[in-house]
């Protein structure tokens, strides 16, 4: 689940600020989807598109789920982005 807000920051440059909350998990197994068991984040970012790269992005994300030595333990995770997004 994807949850996201953007505003333009200078519409001559096509660069954008956005807000975000996010909520997924994978699973091996249909039998071991639980819908329940989620791992969630919220953050903010930039993109810019260019006409020769397409977009280019930075993330700042707090991850509410990580684990470290089997404690749920948040921490801070930066994401970079480049080129166009496949559909």
């Amino acid at each position: 689940f994807t949850l996201e807000y953007t505003f333009p920051l200078a519409q001559a440059q096509s660069l954008y600020g956005l807000f975000f909350a996010e909520a997924g998990n994978a699973w091996l197994d249909l039998g071991d989807t639980d819908p329940f068991d989620l791992r969630r984040s919220v953050g903010f970012g930039l993109r810019m598109f260019t006409p020769l790269v397409g977009l280019i992005g930075f993330d700042f994300a707090y991850g509410f789920d990580h684990f470290v030595d089997g404690r749920r333990q948040g921490r801070w995770v930066p994401h970079f982005q480049f080129g166009y997004q496949f559909y």
